[in-house]
């Protein structure tokens, strides 16, 4: 008899496009191989010389120190930075031949991405898939709700849990599904709109975050007192007046993305998202130069030059497409709240603020994509050539590529983002005083 597991409905009927994907997750990562895991695929190997041979070159063990049940061995790419398993059709060999039991549980079960609260397994998906960002942003406005699935829909049945959350005398924990519940409540409440709904997020944690953090001692009245402020309609519509008489012509928010950027720049150049990132400042940078008013400057664009351009472009785009990328944007806070568990960082309002901080990044690559300005910017002889329809599925496979891009570069990669928190925390800018600019960007 199959058990059940909650998981939004846009998940319920995933599945992997395998070769017919525009992309492969096959690539730029190690994948982890756990003890059991491990030792099943040596086996499955071990009969050709040529397979074995090709184990022994790209799946190594951890170091003694290093290894673990879990963590025990990995599969590392190949100098063309793929997996060393991946056939000339896109398809995982050890799939092919062996079937899913010699396979890691990332190979088995990515992109789902599982939890449990109180022994109750939920699934997520997570928005490095191109087709779970499909899913997820261009589902019905309900579809973000958890309801029950039978697990035999999943490849095998020991899924790995990501977050476990059960009977604990951590305040932190007892309180995460009542503070997490109102967070993506307050994210879908569609009478504001996405930036005013943002600010909710900021403002409410910002109030909590005193008495409700990681060892935070007992004090539920003040934590529930918070959670019913915020639902009052005198108090949200104070926040909203509050949020939009908000104006800066400082560029604080395009110092920390442009420099995020170029750090991610620096850090790992030869991504997709890298080479993205880089393309789209060599081309403000081209633009600036050919402006009457140009000055030398050095290699980067100036951050209020940069955001006196970007604005105008953002501008254009939100003319345009501004109310479809208010529902993606709120697809996409919501996965966040509901995959990642804020109760990882110090306290809620760190983890909305360093949210604050990836949205800002993502409106920027979206905005200043190469394609998405030749689509907002059509010539005058191919404007009324090109229907409606084809318009939005062109700008539908923009908002995909550049959040799947980002999710493997930048939101799953937790390494970068301790460096960027880091980073954050040295400049003084881990507080409220920056969110409003970051949400305002």
């Amino acid at each position: 008899m199959s058990k059940k597991l909650l998981a939004p409905a846009y998940m319920h009927e995933f599945r992997c496009l395998g070769g017919d994907c525009e992309d492969t997750c096959c690539q730029n990562w190690d994948i982890r191989l756990d003890e059991k895991h491990y030792k099943s695929l040596e086996q499955a190997f071990n009969g050709d010389a040529s397979q074995k041979n090709t184990f022994d070159t790209y799946v190594k063990k951890y170091d003694k120190e290093d290894a673990n049940e879990r963590n025990y061995a990995y599969i590392k790419v190949n100098e063309s930075g793929f997996c060393p398993f991946l056939n000339q059709h896109g398809l995982c060999h050890i799939h092919a031949e062996f079937g899913v039991e010699p396979l890691s549980n990332i190979c088995t079960f990515f992109p789902r991405v599982f939890s449990q609260r109180n022994d109750k397994p939920e699934m997520t998906g997570a928005l490095s898939c191109p087709e779970v960002v499909r899913r997820c942003l261009f589902s019905p406005s309900d579809d973000y709700k958890f309801s029950n699935i039978s697990t035999s829909i999943l490849p095998r049945d020991d899924f790995p849990i990501a977050h476990r959350l059960g009977l604990t005398d951590n305040l932190y924990h007892q309180k995460f599904n009542d503070v997490n519940s109102q967070l993506i409540e307050l994210i879908n409440d569609e009478q504001y709109s996405f930036e005013t709904r943002m600010y909710f997020l900021a403002n409410f944690t910002y109030r909590l975050a005193p008495n409700y953090r990681q060892d935070c001692e007992d004090k539920l009245k003040l934590i529930d007192e918070e959670i019913k402020r915020i639902n009052k309609d005198e108090i949200k519509k104070q926040l909203d007046e509050y949020f939009f008489q908000f104006n800066t012509t400082e560029p604080v928010a395009m110092i920390i993305v442009q420099s995020i950027l170029q750090l991610r720049i620096q850090y790992e150049g030869s991504d997709k998202l890298s080479k993205l990132a880089g393309q789209i400042f060599e081309n403000y940078q081209t633009d600036v130069q050919r402006s009457e008013d140009f000055d030398v400057f050095g290699e980067n664009v100036p951050p209020d030059i940069l955001w006196q351009r970007f604005q105008a472009d953002w501008e254009l785009l939100n003319s345009q497409y501004g109310a479809q990328l208010e529902v993606y944007l709120t697809r996409y806070v919501t996965n966040c709240l509901q995959r990642e568990w804020f109760i990882s960082m110090p306290d809620p309002f760190v983890y909305i603020h360093m949210l604050s901080i990836r949205i800002a990044i993502l409106r920027f690559l979206l905005t200043s994509h190469p394609k998405m300005l030749d689509l907002l910017n059509p010539k005058k002889s191919e404007q009324a050539e090109i229907p409606d329809e084809d318009l939005q599925q062109k700008f539908d496979a923009l908002v995909v590529e550049v959040v799947y891009l980002f999710a493997r570069s930048i939101d799953h990669n937790h390494n970068f983002l301790q460096v960027v928190f880091h980073a954050m925390l040295e400049q003084q800018m881990m507080s409220f005083d920056y969110s409003l600019p970051l949400i305002k960007f």
